[in-house]
């Protein structure tokens, strides 16, 4: 039995499943977890090292080159990158998109335990991460407090901030940065040191030896056994102090200060121009974001901003990820129900009946609620993702319930009653709602599985839900509609003059006149579908505006070292500039990250989606009016992964100084580039260190190695780490070493005694050298990078000249380059859509060439694709909107959406020829009925994306609107141009396919009669 005699035959049945799905859907709905964006896991897995005060050159050859080589062995591994800076070793593994990252894991940390026997004792730790989706804090703030150092409150802070959100149900973890906890520090007096005599190996060895507990094996006693342990550890801060450091009976406090304190910290945060800690809250994997978000502001609001001893501290919440995902969801909701109206509207145009008008628009309500039962099955979650794959969808259900019901409807006109109609109106259109249906899923099947790439994974949360929707509209198209339909149309009847209207005469005259004239009508379309080169070839000098531009990053390039003081006074001087320009510039608010030799300021608008123009504006007079500051120069959109107008080159070499110099020069190459400002090569300067240089003939005349001078720095001016102090509840860092006043100058290190009576300064002598801030490396060779930003309109030239300059440099050997890795991504997601496009043109032609069973018929059906890009090119340029990837994605959907109108009408063209009827009346006939349902499915689908066309919904730092202008323009075109241009290509397909036959035989017939010739006899 077929679905929609079921529906007739069974109405209370068919009316009770629907009803059930509707009921599984809101409880799904309730149970579906919101959710900013769907669980993805980051292809990338970073390995870190910590050494203190160390070389990055020292720490490049003795770290770094053996975890790189160790590293890339692992399974899978794209790419190995690593900085290497004074305190640490940071080693970035990427793999491809949709790898198993937990087996990577385990993999990784049995490498490392391979690796750590060749490493330096050093090391403090090695620690592994990874990052998805659900890693990103739920909540972000800045904690300020005028007038007061809050990196000296940490105990506050924790007590009255940190844990009162600790304790929220759902809060996995609250950071604090730019305060640390207490820590017990042991400074070292020099001139102390001196007076004793003191060999400070041995006081480190005497700390390190009285500091422990041990494990002093068991004992048995009445049957019982019992472990034993040595309590060596050191309670409280006054056993420090009289701890024996010499056999001679010296006391630690002796010879050193015992502090219990905030260790000093290497950067700092301003808000506004008030220094800020900041606070991120995480949440539980299993944890509801929007639920958590919302506790954590009660606290905040409630607890904390009525807290008597946090009186002067405020708090200011500025990252709210529960709110971001009410915004977005109700902003794509709003989207949704807008387009869900518009279209509903445009049926009651057409139809002009209200009960057929609700009966199709049925065919929303129900798919959509249907979807949330298989997105929870499949453990989706309700997101941004899922939600535009919804308002995507809002449009296209309607489609099938439309052709449905106008079939229905003029099988009810011809005189049949609604039950005969119902079911002979179904039939005749079910295979085209299958063949319609399947091309437009197989498009979005192909984002759901092509999860290689980073676009892949993103747009699959869209590409199923669209898929599930759309199977549920033609599953209610095929129950619900001719339910609905044989109960209601016997209870009116339609004037008869509705039958033709007004427009139905008009597109008769034209199609008339179209295949009365193919030469012309040909000519016309060949014309309209050519003019498109020109828009085309324009859209490229609109680079930026699909981007959001909401916030202003700018650096400071320091020309020479900057201590973490002088970096704060040179952003104090650019902020005091900014406060007088926030008005005028509608800033939100101005934030700030400095430490030493590095600073960056990010300027927040108000108006999150400023218009380019505006955008590029507000950074020339920025550039123009910061203040002139002494060894500072300015870098803005530094901030390569939020920047499109951003461009950098790679270098890629055996030796980082060749390349540093390289750099230099390709920076002055591409100097003068129209349009191309801030360029800069490398990233900071470097840093001046201090270096020892033994005198070994001395030194072994002590008895002193070169050893324990490398040993005496560490306990000294390096600081060594002891073993941790259980202050209370917490284990805490103890370090070692010189007074910061005792270790400031030359004379004062050289003073350093070595034991022996022997001083520092009598075996070694000291120089200041430059030290490289941070050794970068990519697979394994040196990586520099030239930067520099784009103001100019035409980001392609700019590229196009800078290859043809860079392919006339003189590079030195083994030094290569090659664009960065945002812009390289940027042509694999272009490759790969191109490659998505190409395979959903092929399964397209395979289901329709399927369903038709005809291997021409596709073929003609295509050229409604070519006429969607007269209208896809035209209205990105008028609108003025970059093609870029979503653009791309809007060419997919309309690969699926274009050829359902040739779907339609070629469908009812082959029932007419079926029936005997000539090929030119069928194609003028079928044409005819078709125009409605046409008509009427590319208003709704384009109503449905009006909301998204004009809107400012987005992913990220992208925006959706190209992908809707891209559909809406395409579909409007193809629509037009499919109801004159497919009647006159199906014609011509078939003159011309017999005029072919006609040469052929003529060939054959003339070529036979020629061997007939030859074979006559010649006459006597």
């Amino acid at each position: 039995m077929k679905l929609y005699d079921l529906s007739v035959r069974k109405p209370v049945t068919v009316f009770v499943a629907i009803a059930c799905i509707c009921v599984l859907g809101v409880i799904s709905l309730q149970r579906l977890k919101l959710a900013f964006l769907p669980k993805v896991d980051f292809p990338a897995m970073w390995v870190m090292a910590s050494y203190p005060n160390q070389n990055p050159l020292i720490l490049e050859r003795e770290v770094t080159k053996p975890l790189e080589e160790g590293l890339s062995t692992i399974k899978g591994v794209r790419k190995v990158s690593s900085e290497t800076e004074s305190d640490q070793v940071v080693i970035r593994l990427d793999f491809n998109w949709g790898m198993e990252l937990d087996l990577i894991r385990l993999e990784l940390g049995l490498k490392l335990e391979e690796i750590k026997p060749t490493l330096p004792d050093g090391l403090r730790h090695i620690d592994i991460f990874s990052f998805n989706t659900e890693d990103i804090p739920v909540i972000q703030g800045r904690i300020s407090a005028p007038g007061i150092d809050l990196s000296e409150n940490y105990d506050l802070l924790e007590k009255h901030i940190k844990q009162k959100l600790e304790r929220i149900p759902g809060v996995a973890k609250v950071d604090l940065g730019g305060v640390l906890p207490k820590e017990v520090s042991i400074e070292l007096h020099l001139d102390k040191i001196k007076e004793h005599g003191v060999d400070v190996g041995e006081v480190v060895q005497s700390l390190a030896r009285d500091n422990v507990n041990l494990s002093a094996g068991k004992i048995k006693t009445n049957g019982l056994v019992y472990n034993l342990r040595s309590q060596g550890k050191i309670n409280t801060l006054e056993e420090f102090a009289e701890m024996k450091v010499t056999d001679s009976g010296l006391l630690l406090k002796d010879i050193a200060d015992v502090l219990y304190e905030e260790p000093p910290i290497g950067y700092r945060r301003h808000l506004d121009g008030d220094a800020a800690l900041a606070l991120e809250v995480y949440k539980e994997s299993t944890a509801n974001t929007v639920e958590v978000a919302t506790a954590v502001n009660a606290i905040v609001k409630n607890e904390i901003a009525a807290d008597p001893l946090l009186e002067g501290i405020t708090l200011l919440v500025w990252g709210d990820q529960g709110k971001d995902i009410t915004e977005g969801l109700d902003g794509l909701t709003q989207a949704g129900l807008y387009g869900a109206l518009f279209a509903v509207i445009v049926l009651f145009l057409f139809l002009r009946r209200l009960d057929a008008t609700l009966i199709v628009a049925t065919a929303i309500p129900i798919s959509v609620i249907g979807s949330f039962i298989f997105l929870y099955a499949f453990g989706q979650t309700l997101n941004i993702l899922t939600m535009m794959g919804l308002m995507l969808a809002v449009g296209m259900l309607v489609d099938n319930a439309v052709v449905v019901l106008e079939s229905i409807y003029q099988k009810y006109l011809e005189g049949e009653n609604a039950v005969e109609a119902t079911r002979h109106g179904t039939r005749e259109v079910i295979v085209a709602l299958i063949a319609a249906t399947s091309t437009t899923m197989i498009v979005f099947l192909s984002l759901v599985v092509s999860d290689d790439n980073q676009l892949g994974v993103w747009l699959s949360s869209i590409g199923l839900t669209i898929c599930i929707t759309l199977a549920l509209s033609l599953l209610v198209s095929t129950t619900a509609i001719p339910l609905f339909a044989s109960k209601v149309l016997d209870r009116f009847k339609k004037p008869e003059e509705a039958k033709n209207p007004g427009f139905l005469k008009g597109y008769t005259a034209v199609l008339n006149w179209s295949l009365r004239h193919p030469v012309w009508t040909g000519v016309l379309l060949l014309g309209l579908v050519g003019s498109t080169a020109l828009p085309f070839s324009q859209l490229k000098n609109f680079k930026g505006t699909s981007f959001k531009t909401e916030r202003l990053y700018m650096e400071y390039e320091f020309q020479d070292f900057f201590f973490l003081s002088d970096a704060e006074k040179a952003v104090d001087e650019v902020e005091a500039y900014i406060d007088t320009r926030r008005e005028d510039w509608g800033l939100e608010s101005v934030y700030s990250y400095m430490q030493e030799n590095y600073a960056a300021t990010s300027l927040n608008f108000k108006d999150r989606h400023m218009p380019v123009a505006r955008f590029k504006e507000i950074r020339k007079e920025l550039r123009e009016g910061l203040p002139e500051i002494a060894g500072v120069k300015f870098m803005f959109d530094d901030d390569e992964q939020s920047s499109s107008q951003a461009v950098r080159i790679q270098l890629f070499g055996t030796e980082t100084d060749i390349l540093k110099t390289t750099g230099e020069k390709v920076a002055k190459l591409i100097e003068g580039i129209d349009g191309l400002y801030d360029i800069k090569s490398g990233k900071s300067s470097g840093k001046k260190e201090l270096q020892v240089t033994i005198d070994r003939e001395k030194a072994n005349l002590y008895g002193i190695s070169p050893e324990q001078v490398a040993e005496t720095f560490g306990f000294t001016l390096r600081a060594t780490y002891l073993p941790r102090f259980q202050a209370g509840e917490r284990e805490t860092d103890v370090t070692f070493g010189l007074r910061i006043e005792d270790r400031a100058y030359i004379h004062q290190v050289e003073q350093i005694p070595m034991g022996q009576g022997v001083k520092l300064g009598s075996i070694a002598k000291f120089e200041y050298a430059d030290r490289p801030e941070t050794i970068r490396r990519v697979d394994r060779k040196a990586h520099h990078v030239v930067r520099g930003t784009y103001e100019g309109e035409n980001f392609n030239e700019m590229k196009e000249e800078i290859e043809a300059r860079m392919q006339d440099f003189d590079f030195p050997p083994g030094v290569t380059w090659s664009w960065s890795d945002r812009l390289i991504q940027e042509d694999e997601d272009m490759d790969a859509m191109l490659l998505n496009l190409g395979l959903a043109l092929i399964l397209v032609y395979l289901v329709m060439a399927s369903l038709f069973e005809s291997l021409t018929q596709p073929f003609m059906i295509f050229s409604t694709i070519f006429f969607s890009l007269v209208g896809v090119s035209w209205l990105l340029f008028f609108t003025r909107t970059e093609f870029e990837v979503m653009a791309g994605i809007g060419m997919m959907i309309l690969i699926g959406i274009v050829v359902n109108n040739g779907i339609i009408m070629m469908d009812r063209i082959n029932h007419y020829r079926l029936t005997g009827m000539p090929l030119e009346q069928a194609v003028h006939d079928g044409a005819i009925d078709r125009i409605r349902p046409i008509l009427m499915t590319a208003a709704t689908t384009i109503m449905g994306l009006i909301p998204m066309a004009i809107g400012n919904s987005g992913l990220g730092g992208a925006y959706y609107f190209p992908l809707a202008r891209t559909v809406i323009g395409g579909l409007a075109s193809s629509t037009v141009l499919t109801l004159v241009g497919l009647p006159f290509v199906i014609l011509t397909s078939h003159r011309t396919a017999k005029g072919l036959v006609r040469l052929f035989k003529w060939i054959v017939n003339k070529t036979r009669r020629g061997k007939k010739s030859q074979e006559q006899p010649a006459p006597a």
